[in-house]
Parts: C-alpha cells; structure tokens; sequence
C-alpha cells in the first residue's frame, strides 16, 4: 500500500458507465419515471451490478487479511461489510466527508473496529467515533515552482461565487493564476466561460500532484456542510506552499501559521497582497511528517510508532504558535 510494505487486495466501487442488462429493465424504468415520478429504480439496478462485482472478486479471496479499511463505507452495502469482516482480523473505516452528508453511514459504524471521522463536530454524534485528518502523499518533482496561485475544482453552486470572487481580486492585484473548473453540464460550462474561468479535465491523483508542484499558491474551497479538511491543505503542508483557504477551521490545528496560510472570508481582500509577499515560517518536520501516508496508515491500523493524529478542540490565538 503506497510503499508501506502491505498486500493489498482492492474492491473499488466501479466508474464504469451504467448498462442495462435487459430491455425489460430499461422499459421498466421508463414506466417508473414517466407514471410515478420515480427515479430510484436505475439506481437499485446501478448498485445490484455494482455488488455482483464486488461478491465475484470477494468469492475469489481465500485468505484471512490482517487488515480491512474501508473508505466511504456507506457506498458499500451492509452484507459485503460483514463479508469482509470474516476475512479479516481488524476492520476499519473512515468517512472522508460530514457525517449528515451521507446519513446513511450512521448505520455502519458499529460494524467496525476502528471508525474515523474528520470533522470533529461529528464526534459526538456516536459513542465509538475516532479522529482523523487527511494526509499528503509526497512526490518528487525537480520543478521549479512558478510565483502563480492554482486552483483546480469541480463544479459547485457554493464554489462558483466564491471562485469568480478570488480571481476577480487576483486580477485587481495583478497576481499570475491558474484557476480551472471541471463540469460535464452544458449550463454550467456556458456560466463558467462567462465568468472567464477556464474548463478544465478532471485529473487523477498522480496528475493533481505533478500540477501541485508547479504553483507556489494553492488555493481550497470547502464545502460549508462539514469542516474538515481537504486534500490540498495537506498537499500545501507537505510542499511548502503557501495557502489561501475559505474553511476558517484550519486555524485550529497545529500547522496552522497565518504567514502560511490565509483564510479568505469575503471581506479581507486588502490583506492579500501582504500576504503573498510575506516569507513562508519553516515548520518542523515532524509535525509534518505526522500528517503523511506513511504515519496515517499506522494510527488508522494502530500499528506501534505511529504519532496520533487528533482534531483540535481549542481555538489557538496567533501568539501561541512558536515554530524553530
């Protein structure tokens, strides 16, 4: 796993496009649709093709594995879980996104030995949750980074005002960006070359991190129902990036320094251009050591000589941060 000395045997959930396997399906669909307003059917079908998949590849795993973590656990159906859980000696989940998001997931978490969380508002929502963050995974690049922030995004309707907002002041400021934003819909396309945005590809993780490495500002836009947070947060600590972020929750934690990272709140445009100029604050490398693949997958697996990872609870005022 990610050169941690594991074996590792994926089930992935399936990307592949949705095929009905009868004409009789599709017409019932149809009927389902057009008569009682009823979209759930395609989806039933969509999941069932999914499971075939998963039970074949599991039917085909004859081994006890030490080990079963479980990303998005609720995108699994509950007997597939328990499946596993008799293939395997410790099970563990995470759910990467807010709890209320996906409420379905409320029904797996005493299926595990081990269940993570993000968002630390979720913790107490159920006697047997853990804390966790993301993590970065680092890649090397003999690239020189260019002075020019980047942001890449899908699509959102609470990103796109906050999107046009950032850019529009960097074009104030005259500051090089790269803003690029992936959609599918027609519509969306139409308001995203109005507003001057470029509409970008979705990229794979191994291609975010080649253009990653490329910028020397990352810009994140989270999403306001959890407050967790994301991946570029971690890419930015492990890369030596500066930050420039709307989830105000990243004050919190222990790598959070304000020449570093800059929390956008719609209102403080003039304390940008300070920003950008100011000298990044090396930060030691254990703390960001402890926010790497390498360290995650021993305290999610509890494996000894891991530094645990926990979500702050107090709210650290600018004087307490002291870096060598």
């Amino acid at each position: 796993m990610l050169d941690q000395g594991f074996i590792v045997y994926a089930f992935p959930i399936s990307r592949e496009p949705f095929k009905y396997k009868r004409l009789t399906d599709r017409l019932y669909n149809c009927y389902r649709k057009v008569f009682f307003n009823d979209y759930s059917y395609k989806e039933k079908l969509k999941h069932e093709a999914q499971y075939d998949k998963l039970y074949e590849k599991l039917r085909s795993f004859d081994e006890v594995a030490d080990y079963a973590l479980f990303i998005r656990p609720d995108l699994y159906p509950m007997e597939f879980v328990e499946a596993i859980k008799s293939k395997a000696i410790k099970t563990v989940a995470y759910q990467w996104d807010g709890l209320d998001r996906f409420p379905a997931v409320y029904n797996y978490i005493d299926l595990f030995d081990r269940f993570f969380v993000f968002d630390k508002k979720d913790l107490n929502k159920h006697p047997n949750l853990l804390p966790l963050t993301n993590f970065f995974i680092p890649k090397i690049s003999h690239l020189k980074a260019k002075d020019k922030a980047y942001l890449i995004a899908t699509f959102d309707d609470y990103r796109f005002p906050l999107i046009r907002q950032i850019k529009a002041e960097f074009e104030k400021i005259e500051y090089p960006h790269h803003f690029s934003v992936v959609t599918w819909n027609h519509n969306q396309t139409e308001r995203l070359l109005h507003a001057g945005l470029l509409v970008g590809k979705a990229l794979d993780y191994e291609q975010n991190l080649s253009e990653v490495q490329k910028y020397n500002v990352l810009i994140d836009i989270h999403a306001p129902i959890h407050n967790g947070l994301s991946f570029r947060i971690f890419e930015a600590l492990c890369y030596g990036k500066r930050l420039i972020t709307t989830n105000q929750a990243v004050k919190d934690y222990d790598f959070y320094h304000p020449d570093n990272i800059f929390i956008w709140n719609g209102n403080n445009q003039s304390e940008l251009r300070q920003f950008l100029v100011r000298d990044l604050v090396p930060l030691p490398s254990e703390l960001i050591e402890k926010y790497s693949f390498a360290n995650w997958i021993k305290y999610v697996l509890d494996i000894k000589g891991h530094t645990e990872i926990t979500l702050p609870v107090n709210h650290k005022k600018k004087e307490d941060y002291t870096f060598a």
